[in-house]
């Protein structure tokens, strides 16, 4: 029965159920034949691996590593991960193919999904934004992915939106904002924000802004939480910016 059934369960029913058979050696080796095959099938490193960690004596060890090898180089995996773009996705193919060419760009597309600043993902080129005044209280944000694969872009408080105008004022984010890029097309969000350097204009629509991490951003993300909690109107808010970055 084992033997016409040729799987792996089949034959370790028969080892299980008949531990002196006379039958043992060639029910081994079955085993053995079975699960390479099973291995060979299911075409990932770990698979061929564990294979060869269970059977290092075994006459397909060679054929197990010339294959690996080949795993290895082939983009496939890493593109069928890359088409899903998921968390699961990228870890099962961190998981199935340890070691493998493209390892470091998925731990960065795996990276890129969970979340990254903005500024980090603008320095790095994954992604473009552009920004414009949008008057005292929000700033206008487009954000558009430049790699192939999903990003999360965090925009934490107090990230500095510097002004191309030297006569508009600054602005430096109030709350944070969140949101993933799953196409190629532009995203806009609008993070509330509030002015410093308070003796220039207010910013208009026809103002543009570089985004840069602000030196008081550590201070503004202990800060807003405090103001939000006592429920303070946005004139306090602003005041309370500009004793920071305006001292």
């Amino acid at each position: 029965e084992a033997v016409a059934a040729d799987t792996v369960d089949s034959c370790h029913r028969y080892l299980q159920l008949s531990p002196d058979g006379k039958h043992i050696a060639q029910a081994k080796e079955a085993l053995e034949k079975c699960r390479w095959s099973v291995a060979r099938t299911a075409g990932t490193c770990r698979a061929l691996q564990e294979y060869v960690d269970q059977y290092p004596n075994s006459p397909f060890v060679a054929e197990a590593q010339v294959a690996q090898a080949a795993l290895l180089a082939d983009d496939e995996p890493f593109e069928r991960a890359q088409q899903v773009g998921s968390r699961a996705a990228w870890e099962t193919f961190l998981a199935e193919f340890p070691g493998h060419r493209r390892q470091a760009d998925a731990r960065t597309a795996l990276g890129d999904l969970a979340g990254r600043d903005i500024v980090e993902l603008i320095r790095d080129g994954r992604i473009e934004a552009e920004s414009q005044g949008s008057g005292i209280e929000t700033v206008s944000v487009r954000l558009r992915r430049l790699v192939p694969s999903a990003i999360t872009v965090r925009i934490p408080v107090g990230t500095f939106f510097v002004s191309q105008n030297s006569s508009s004022q600054n602005m430096v984010t109030t709350g944070y904002v969140e949101q993933t890029l799953n196409g190629d097309e532009w995203v806009s969000v609008a993070p509330p924000a509030a002015c410093a350097d308070r003796p220039r204009d207010i910013p208009g629509s026809d103002d543009c802004f570089t985004v840069q991490a602000s030196p008081h951003q550590e201070e503004l993300a202990r800060l807003m939480p405090a103001l939000d909690a006592a429920g303070v109107a946005f004139g306090v808010r602003q005041a309370a910016v500009w004793i920071v970055t305006d001292d």
